[in-house]
């Protein structure tokens, strides 16, 4: 019975875990997806917004100095 209680618990945690890391993934990938799809667009505003929200998602809400210099770089890379 202890065995049966013990596996259950576990899991459950092995899948809120999982569960978990798909959905960051997910917004991740969406978020990456629409920072190159604003760079594609020539709008540099909606560029630096987009990238801002990408990293700072990367970074737990504080995007580093790397960061914005990349955002920078991307900018005027832009057609």
């Amino acid at each position: 019975m202890a065995l049966m209680v013990f596996l259950l618990i576990a899991g459950g945690i092995i899948y809120l875990v999982v569960d978990t890391t798909n959905k960051r993934e997910f917004k991740r990938k969406q978020l990456q997806e629409a920072y190159q799809r604003a760079l594609a667009s020539g709008n540099k505003g909606h560029a630096s917004l987009a990238g801002r929200a990408y990293y700072s998602y990367l970074r737990n809400g504080i995007p580093t100095l790397a960061d914005e210099a990349t955002i920078l770089n991307d900018i005027v890379a832009m057609p």
